[in-house]
C-alpha cells in the first residue's frame, strides 16, 4: 500500500492506455466543446461527510471502494496497529479489523475480501480474507511471473480474484483452490472493469470481455484516446451496469469523456471543458453518480459535475471542505456503496469524504 500512495499521487496523465484504430462502432460527439472560462454553474447541494480518522493513531490512510462496500487501508508503523478497516457507508463510520499485517492493495467484491503483501524477496502475496473466522488470512500460490509492483489493475469477479500481473496477464484465484483455476495471458493490461454483462479488459486499444456473457466481445476505443490512468489502480475508468466511462485525452490533446455501451458495443467521445488547473491534470479519479459523472480536481479539492446525457461541460461542482487552495500531494474519486467516496492528503493532513449522490 505504501507503494501504491506514493506512485499514484504521481500519476502521469496519459501514460496507461494510448487508444488506437477505430471502427463504425466508434466516434465523437458532434458537439464539440467550448474552451473558454465557464460564466456560471448551478446544482443542487450534495451532502459531504467527511470521515472520523486521525492520521497520528490510525496512520496514513488508503481509500478502497468495491461495488457495495468501502475499505481504508492504514499505512503505520506502530506495532500491532490496525492496518485495515471497515467503512460503514450509510453512517460514514469506521472500524478496525484483527489485520496488522502491511499490505499492498485490498480487492474487495461479492461479499469477498482479498489483499496482497510484499514478501522478503521480489513477488506477490495474495490472501482471501476470510471474514467470518476473524479474517484469518489464506495464503494463494503466486505464480512467479508476478511482480512486488503487480497487481493494482486486479478486480474481483464472480466472487473470485482476477490478479493482473504484467509479465504474463490475468491470472483467477477462487476461495477454496490454492493455485490459480485459470490463466489468461494479456499483454499491456491497463484495467479490470466489472459490469453487469461481463468482466471487460482494457488494453491500449480496445475493451475485451474476459468473462461473463459478454466473453470474447472486443470494442475498440476511439482513435487517439488516452485514458487519465496509473500503473496502480484503474484510476480513469467507472462502470456503471452495462455503461463504462473514461476520462483523458483526444487526439489533439483535449480533455474528453468517452462513454462505451457494452452492450449495444459502441465507443463514443464527448470534447469536455474541464477546469481542472493549468496543467491539465485528469488524474483524480471518476465516478457514476446517478445520472451525472464526476470528476476529481486535484488543484482545487472539489468533483466536477457532467450529465451523463451530455457531457460537454460541467453543470456544479462540489468543494470538499477542510483544505481550500492548499496544495495536494494526493487526491482520488471512486465511486462504489450508493456514493462517491475522495480522500485527499495535503498539509493540513488526511482526510475521507463521502458524498451523497441525488436521487
Amino acid at each position: 500500500m505504501i507503494s501504491r500512495r506514493i506512485m499514484s499521487s504521481c500519476a502521469i496523465v496519459g501514460t496507461v492506455i494510448a487508444a488506437g484504430s477505430g471502427s463504425a462502432a466508434i466516434g465523437r460527439d458532434g458537439q464539440a466543446a467550448r474552451t473558454s472560462p465557464l460564466a456560471s454553474v448551478t446544482g443542487a447541494a450534495r451532502a459531504v461527510t467527511r470521515l472520523p480518522w486521525d492520521r497520528a493513531t490510525q496512520g496514513l490512510p488508503v481509500l478502497t471502494v468495491g461495488q457495495h462496500d468501502v475499505w481504508i487501508g492504514s499505512i503505520i508503523l506502530k506495532p500491532a496497529a490496525p492496518t485495515v478497516w471497515r467503512v460503514d457507508p450509510v453512517r460514514a463510520t469506521v472500524l478496525p479489523t484483527p489485520l496488522t499485517e502491511q499490505l499492498l492493495d485490498i480487492f474487495p467484491g461479492d461479499g469477498t475480501l482479498w489483499v496482497s503483501a510484499q514478501p522478503s524477496h521480489d513477488g506477490l502475496l495474495v490472501y482471501w480474507v476470510d471474514i467470518a473466522h476473524g479474517f484469518g488470512l489464506v495464503g494463494k500460490a503466486v505464480p512467479g511471473s508476478c511482480r512486488t509492483g503487480d497487481g493494482g489493475h486486479s478486480a474481483v469477479y464472480g466472487g473470485k480474484l482476477w490478479l493482473t500481473c504484467s509479465g504474463y496477464g490475468i491470472y483467477v484465484f477462487a476461495r477454496g483452490e490454492r493455485r490459480p483455476i485459470q490463466r489468461l495471458r494479456q499483454r499491456k493490461l491497463g484495467a479490470l472493469l466489472p459490469a453487469s454483462n461481463g468482466l471487460w479488459a482494457a488494453s491500449e486499444r480496445s475493451l475485451r470481455a474476459v468473462a461473463g456473457k459478454s466473453r470474447g466481445t472486443v470494442i475498440p476505443l476511439p482513435h487517439g484516446f488516452v485514458v487519465a490512468g496509473d500503473y496502480a489502480s484503474n484510476l480513469g475508468w467507472a462502470v456503471a451496469g452495462a455503461t463504462a466511462w473514461a476520462i483523458g485525452l483526444g487526439p489533439t490533446a483535449d480533455p474528453e469523456l468517452v462513454r462505451i455501451d457494452l452492450n449495444r458495443r459502441v465507443a463514443t467521445a464527448f470534447p469536455i471543458v474541464a477546469p481542472v488547473g493549468r496543467d491539465g491534470y485528469l488524474g483524480g479519479g471518476i465516478a457514476v453518480a446517478g445520472e451525472e459523472i464526476w470528476l476529481g480536481d486535484f488543484q482545487h479539492v472539489r468533483l466536477i459535475r457532467y450529465r451523463g446525457a451530455h457531457p460537454d461541460r460541467p453543470v456544479g461542482y462540489i468543494t470538499l471542505p477542510g483544505h481550500g487552495r492548499s496544495p495536494l500531494v494526493y487526491f482520488r474519486l471512486q465511486g462504489g456503496a450508493g456514493a462517491a467516496w475522495a480522500d485527499a492528503e495535503g498539509p493540513s493532513g488526511a482526510a475521507i469524504y463521502r458524498v451523497a449522490i441525488n436521487k
